[in-house]
Parts: structure tokens; sequence; C-alpha cells
């Protein structure tokens, strides 16, 4: 027999209060207590050139 419910996937908060509060943290971590964050210039670079690169093959992005 299968059950079905419908569930929310959503968090109760905002999401992206969270994430600022985090990134705030990891910022001042990083400055102030010399704690590398947790994410490199060229980790965030490569996402960026992946994107692009994605972006490119979708037709949904003919603006780029």
């Amino acid at each position: 027999m299968w059950i079905e419910e419908n569930r929310k996937v959503e968090p109760d908060t905002n999401m992206w209060e969270q994430v600022e509060i985090d990134i705030a943290r990891h910022l001042y971590s990083a400055i102030r207590m010399n704690i590398p964050f947790p994410v490199t210039s060229a980790q965030a670079l490569e996402v960026v050139r992946i994107t692009g690169i994605v972006k490119k093959q979708n037709p949904k992005f003919n603006w780029l």
C-alpha cells in the first residue's frame, strides 16, 4: 500500500538570513582570528568558470 502525503521542503525561517549570518561569522573568523575562510578564492573562481560553461550550453541563457 502507498501512503501519500505532502511535506514542506522549505525551512520555516528565511534561509538567506542564515546564509548572511554564517558568511559574517566566517569573515570575522578569517579577519580577526586568522581562521581560513571555508571556500578558497580558487574554488569560488572554479564555480564561476563551470557556471559559465553550463550557461553557454543552455539555450535559455542566450544573452551571454
